[in-house]
């Protein structure tokens, strides 16, 4: 089985700080990185590797008016998708224990997303003719960031200035320095001190389009392999994830688009969306690179998003971040009325697309429940505060309604004239209840004050504090 050729893209989420917005999409521009500007008519050729041209009046017309004003934006915001791109152009080899695999990195991309979501992407490309087991082997070994154990093969990345144990290492010592600065460290909300909490497994997600011979059927098996990223074992044997063919045929069945069937295939999977081939068409590339390319990045940007607001409010102490629990209602609602909507284009194609990528990666059911806990959490804390505020009014209901039949003038005269503690002796009974209650009800009501003054002024610096670490 062999691939003629093959498109890789390899999607890095990231978490950023939002208050350091400008100062990131500066330091990008710095190393040589262009904002993406989407203006009418434009073609654009310059980051593909010169084999497609990408249409901004298609990719406008693809998306509703209310998605096409947050991925395609001529100024920098942050409430949009803001895209950084340079070209590279840079050749490099994947060193497997079996092989060389070489390939091309022909350009990057960083996503400045709202909610401080980013998103890297690496555009590669693998010289054909290869073998399908080492182009997905290529693709598994490439998407690991980390070496996950010192007994588990693993790959190293050979570029002409330097050799790179993990791809993490090669992204941010070589692709793009600096970048991990900007990183949320999270170990505000708990101990873990992760930058990256969240992120699945610690793989990119891979978007490839492989050409194959036009004599080689496409197979359950190979689109099966293609959206599991099946290489070849330690061996160098054809792996694949499954032994059982009514499985195989099953899970190829609930994730296939097969709309060019039978010469292309799209196959959605939670690592990939594999776009396989015997017969290669400017049309489909263009789309692999344009219209696909927005579609999944919109639909990860839902599933990233959600993901970190279920970290975020799991690290919660329980009875301290009301305030925080509040932030992110506020946060989970922004984001269900400006930016998630079910149907995102205008096309049947996309329409489809967004349907399969909604339930692959189960984002709807991830946002009820995201939304569904929050609320749940949200009201708790308010029955407690309810409950405190109550146990609070009773006190004080207590202190006015004794303080009212015995009569607080009793001894309120005594604090209107230099007060003389030798009197106190000659109090009656109902006397000295009602110098006790005034007392004590002028320091409750001054102790109430404080505190809440002080909270007050506490939620203020440290919300300050949670924008300038988020």
């Amino acid at each position: 089985m062999t691939v003629q050729m093959g498109h890789f893209m390899f999607l890095y989420p990231f978490s950023y700080r939002t208050y350091d917005f400008k100062a990131l999409s500066q330091t990008l521009c710095e190393q040589g990185f262009e904002f993406y500007k989407s203006e009418k008519g434009a073609l654009d050729d310059n980051y593909y590797n010169g084999e497609v041209t990408v249409s901004h009046d298609k990719l406008r017309q693809y998306f509703y008016p209310f998605v096409e004003d947050k991925l395609f934006n001529s100024e920098l915001s942050h409430i949009s998708f803001n895209r950084f791109s340079k070209r590279l152009d840079t050749p490099a080899l994947l060193q497997t224990h079996l092989e060389q695999i070489p390939f091309r990195l022909f350009s990057v991309d960083v996503h400045l997303c709202p909610f401080g979501i980013g998103f890297l992407v690496l555009r590669t490309k693998i010289k054909g003719p290869v073998s399908f087991d080492a182009a997905m082997q290529f693709a598994h070994r490439l998407r690991e960031l980390e070496k996950r154990s010192k007994n588990k093969l693993t790959a190293t990345i050979m570029t002409s200035s330097n050799t790179f144990d993990t791809v993490q290492q090669w992204i941010h010592d070589e692709i793009v320095p600096t970048l991990e600065k900007y990183y949320v460290d999270y170990s505000f909300l708990g101990e873990n001190a992760s930058k990256l909490p969240f992120f699945e497994d610690e793989r990119m997600f891979v978007s490839h389009y492989i050409v194959l011979s036009e004599d080689e059927p496409i197979t359950d098996e190979i689109l099966f392999r293609a959206g599991q990223l099946n290489g070849y074992d330690k061996n160098g044997a054809p792996y694949i994830a499954s032994s059982n063919d009514e499985y195989i045929a099953q899970y190829v069945q609930e994730k296939l688009y097969t709309r060019w069937a039978p010469t292309d295939y799209l196959i959605m999977t939670m690592h990939a969306a594999a776009h396989v081939t015997t017969k290669k068409t400017n049309a489909h590339l263009a789309a692999f690179y344009g219209t696909n390319f927005y579609t999944i990045i919109l639909h990860y940007f839902y599933k990233m998003v959600l993901l970190k607001l279920a970290f975020e409010h799991s690290e919660l102490t329980w009875e301290k971040d009301i305030d925080i629990v509040e932030e992110l209602i506020e946060e989970i609602t922004k984001f269900s009325s400006r930016y998630f909507f079910v149907e995102v284009s205008v096309r049947t194609e996309g329409k489809e697309l967004s349907k399969l990528l909604l339930d692959v990666l189960r984002i709807e059911e991830q946002y009820r429940s995201i939304r569904r806990t929050l609320d749940e959490l949200y009201q708790v804390q308010e029955d407690q505060a309810r409950d405190r505020q109550s146990d609070l009014l009773f006190i004080l209901t207590i202190f006015s309604t004794v303080s009212g039949l015995f009569g607080m003038n009793l001894v309120i005269e005594l604090f209107q004239q230099k007060f003389n503690w030798i009197s106190l002796g000659s109090f009656t009974l109902l006397e000295w209840i009602a110098f006790i209650l005034t007392i004590a009800g002028v320091g409750i009501a001054t102790l109430l004050v404080g505190h809440k003054l002080y909270s007050f002024i506490r939620q203020y610096f440290d919300k300050k504090t949670r924008e300038k670490k988020r």
